[in-house]
């Protein structure tokens, strides 16, 4: 812990100083917050296992980073919707100009932009939905519209990528989106046949650390 925490303040004091680095878009300060989070992620400092990374996290963290992903993504769809926000949202015409207005638009954003405008029209809605609707069910007690909610975000933020280059701000979304899923997921995801538990994983860092003792 001590690393990333005084990683998060060298950062925190080159945003407030205001270096030319900064650009002073909100990314910064999304990425102080995920990164403060992320600080309670880590082991703590000196480890009592050999093998802290087997710990689980502290279940209120993984709850805030779910939390920060709802008010990302609500608050990116409210202000397509707000007061001063372009009408073509409204409209469902927005994306038929975005990828050739973008910033560094990639070779992927060119096929884009020459989709017809009626795929443009279920892109601007796409687009409203999974940030004014996918908040609430990523809070939804439920698994099943946790991982939903994951599994849509991310791709969601993957066609981002692929399409434009907006920095780093669709990882401060994709990264702590991935508190959405459990361990059974996570080891299906890498193709594990039989998922391990973590009373498993504990119990075998117990083991190792019983036979490193003997060895010593």
């Amino acid at each position: 812990a001590p690393l990333p925490a005084a990683l998060w303040a060298l950062y925190l004091s080159l945003v407030n100083l205001g270096s030319p680095a900064m650009i002073n878009y909100g990314w910064e300060w999304a990425t102080l917050e995920i990164g403060f989070l992320a600080i309670f992620l880590c082991a703590e400092w000196p480890p009592h296992s050999r093998f802290p990374l087997l710990l689980p996290p502290p279940p209120p963290v993984l709850w805030l980073f779910r939390w920060y992903v709802a008010r990302f993504l609500l608050g990116a769809g409210m202000s397509k919707l707000g007061e001063g926000a372009s009408g073509c949202w409204r409209e469902l015409s927005c994306t038929r100009t975005h990828y050739a207005t973008q910033p560094m638009p990639s070779p992927l954003a060119w096929l884009m932009h020459r989709l017809p405008p009626h795929w443009h029209s279920a892109e601007a809605g796409l687009t409203l939905s999974s940030q004014l609707l996918l908040p609430f069910l990523l809070l939804l007690p439920l698994r099943p519209a946790r991982l939903s909610a994951f599994a849509i975000s991310l791709v969601f933020e993957i066609g981002l990528v692929l399409t434009g280059n907006y920095a780093w701000i669709n990882w401060v979304l994709a990264v702590p989106s991935l508190s959405l899923l459990d361990d059974d997921a996570i080891a299906t995801a890498v193709g594990l046949v039989a998922p391990v538990t973590s009373l498993a994983l504990a119990q075998s860092a117990a083991r190792a650390d019983a036979h490193a003792s003997a060895l010593g």
